[in-house]
């Protein structure tokens, strides 16, 4: 597990290098054709919704990792709600035989 995350994290240091030096290249090509404005925004606007995209990455799995937690919690929290009203039935009931014994 440990090697695997240590080559995701090169894989993703390589891609995030590579990706700059295109940036670079594309940047230095659209200033020698004057429409480089035009590009910065169009990659604001990319790296902007890249962004959203990693934010909405992470909500999933802070979600995938917790609903484990609550599906099981919610059927522990019935299971012992059920228990308590099988528990209270019978010392209600038991409670009430000692009473009719000892009329």
């Amino acid at each position: 597990a440990k090697l695997f995350t240590v080559k995701s994290a090169a894989a993703i240091k390589i891609q995030s290098a590579f990706r700059s030096f295109v940036c670079r290249k594309e940047f230095q090509s659209m200033v020698a054709k004057g429409n480089a404005a035009t590009r910065i925004q169009s990659l604001w606007r990319c790296h902007i919704e890249r962004k959203a995209y990693q934010r909405v990455l992470e909500a999933r799995r802070v979600l995938q990792r917790w609903l484990p937690f609550l599906v099981a919690r919610t059927h522990y929290l019935q299971t012992k709600r059920a228990v308590s009203l099988i528990q209270s039935t019978y010392r209600r009931h038991h409670l009430r035989r000692i009473a009719a014994a000892q009329r």
